[in-house]
């Protein structure tokens, strides 16, 4: 009966994320993030006037070539390079605004008040180890959702089929790699644990939770997932509608990605809290 006893957790701690959704407070960090974005989005798309041409044109010309600085070519490299400097960028930025989003959803099933100032006192305070999990969990994200791409690329030689073999697969790798790191945050700021060991209590809640954790990630990131494959195959929706849909498409997707970090966030901060802190469902 473990298995049901887990399996209806699971849809209890669905609940009460998705009633936190409605706690505009808890939104107020997660929607900073997407005005970054929204901002960056711009500035790519004015690339060519000051004051952002002194800095984007040289970067893109470098990124995506000058060849794809021209109109229509643009917006078929923009995705690519919106991908980029978004995680570079608004990523970094992203460490305390996770951060902050998850104080404000712990404190929140905690029964506790907590206001935005004491939120970002707690993540700043924690942010050193909050920035080495970053880079560690970054790298190894990226290292699995990249290398099959590369390794089986003469494999895959053009199909469409194995292509998307190949995609699906990195993105099982993604989430598995995620799940290895999907506790550390909670455990930083709320334990006071380093980033190594914080590394080891996720371990311990992971085996413990192997499914309930996966499908955490997994089903919130599979619409983001799938949305990002839709974005990538620019040069196919450019050849059905205008290309300025671009810029209106990878808005969309930063909106939908609000959502879908709200989901994730929210549906592990309640695990750990059950299971750190025995704060019941």
């Amino acid at each position: 009966m473990n298995w049901l006893f887990k399996l209806n957790n699971f849809f209890r701690i669905w609940g009460v994320t998705f009633r936190a959704m409605a706690r505009v407070k808890i939104w107020l960090p997660l929607i900073l993030l997407l005005l970054l974005q929204v901002i960056l989005l711009f500035a790519l798309i004015r690339f060519y006037q000051p004051p952002f041409s002194l800095v984007l044109v040289p970067l893109l010309k470098t990124l995506v070539g000058e060849k794809a600085l021209h109109y229509p070519g643009f917006y078929a490299a923009l995705p690519f390079a919106y991908n980029l400097l978004n995680l570079a960028v608004v990523g970094f930025l992203s460490i305390l605004i996770n951060a902050m989003a998850i104080l404000l959803l712990s404190f929140h099933y905690w029964g506790r008040q907590v206001n935005l100032k004491e939120a970002m006192a707690g993540a700043r305070d924690r942010f050193g180890h909050l920035f080495l999990l970053w880079l560690v969990n970054t790298a190894a994200v990226a290292l699995v959702l990249i290398l099959p791409g590369f390794i089986l690329s003469g494999w895959m030689g053009g199909s469409p089929r194995r292509i998307l073999f190949v995609q699906l697969a990195s993105f099982g790798l993604g989430v598995l790699v995620a799940a290895l790191f999907a506790y550390c945050y909670n455990a930083i700021l709320l334990s006071g644990e380093s980033w190594l060991k914080s590394i080891r209590t996720n371990w311990g809640i992971f085996r413990r939770n192997f499914f309930s954790t996966c499908f955490f990630i997994a089903i919130p990131g599979f619409i983001s997932w799938l949305y990002g494959v839709l974005i990538s195959n620019s040069p196919l929706i450019m050849s059905k509608f205008r290309p300025d849909i671009i810029p209106l498409l990878l808005f969309l997707g930063s909106v939908i990605n609000l959502f879908v970090i709200f989901w994730i966030l929210g549906s592990l901060a309640r695990l750990f809290l059950y299971e750190v802190k025995e704060v019941q469902l």
